[in-house]
């Protein structure tokens, strides 16, 4: 539209909506632009270059696949530490689950592992006072 000498403003829809008078519909969002471009408060959006949208494509993918590995780590995360043994007792009666502490069933090399790798980091936290000690120390 711009090379055909038009100039072209971007209004966001939530500038827009309140001058939405009826059930949405393709004739009340036209008459809600049409109402909402004339107040002289309208602040507009400008337009994006196609670079700008190539950059956005990137974050947005970014972000979806770090959601999707969170959301699949969530729904491991279960599983595994069910799978180690890393579970804590159950003892249900009257409709009350209190949970004990974490049994000794499971893989017993897989739990020394853990145990293992997770002494030299409280180690470290321990010397260099981190706050965050689950976070490998980088050199």
């Amino acid at each position: 539209m711009m090379e055909l000498g038009h100039e072209v403003k971007l209004m966001p829809p939530s500038y827009v909506k309140p001058y939405v008078k009826r059930p949405k519909n393709e004739a009340a969002d036209a008459e809600a632009i049409c109402e909402a471009v004339t107040r002289p408060s309208m602040r507009f959006v400008e337009v994006k270059r196609p670079e700008q949208h190539g950059v956005l494509v990137v974050h947005r993918t970014r972000m979806t696949v770090m959601r999707h590995r969170i959301e699949l780590s969530n729904l491991i995360r279960p599983h595994m530490a069910e799978w180690i043994g890393l579970v804590p007792r159950q003892n249900c009666s009257g409709g009350k689950e209190p949970l004990g502490g974490i049994t000794k069933q499971g893989n017993k090399y897989l739990r020394r592992l853990l145990v293992a790798g997770a002494l030299p980091v409280i180690r470290y936290a321990e010397r260099h006072g981190t706050k965050r000690p689950w976070c490998w120390p980088t050199r």
